[in-house]
């Protein structure tokens, strides 16, 4: 229930006193997925095959990374769901069917 500025700003200020919860990414494109907005930032499917690549390159030097794998796996199942050429943040989607809610309580662009 809290209002998804707030939550973003929370999370920005965490990296400004040396948090963990704070990443590039989050700060690049939280308030878009949070306000339904479309970056123009990149096609999901170019996502996917990126990484995928970065996936097989750790595997070759024999390094887990069980976070690309998640997240891996949901670029691949929203590739899958038709959604290669929506912008990349739409993997948001997957992660809000599997918890069968919406990340910031309204519906992300296309969900039901």
């Amino acid at each position: 229930g809290i209002d998804p500025d707030a939550f973003i700003e929370i999370v920005r200020e965490s990296a400004r006193s040396r948090g963990i919860g704070y990443s590039t990414f989050f700060d690049l494109h939280a308030a878009d997925i949070a306000h339904r907005r479309a970056s123009g930032t990149g096609k999901l499917y170019i996502a996917a095959k990126d990484t995928a690549l970065a996936r097989a390159l750790g595997a070759s030097l024999g390094y887990p990374m069980p976070l690309l794998d998640v997240a891996s796996a949901a670029f691949d199942e929203a590739r899958r769901a038709g959604w290669g050429e929506r912008e990349f943040t739409t993997v948001a989607e997957v992660i809000e069917q599997r918890l069968g809610a919406w990340i910031f309580g309204k519906p992300l662009r296309g969900s039901p």
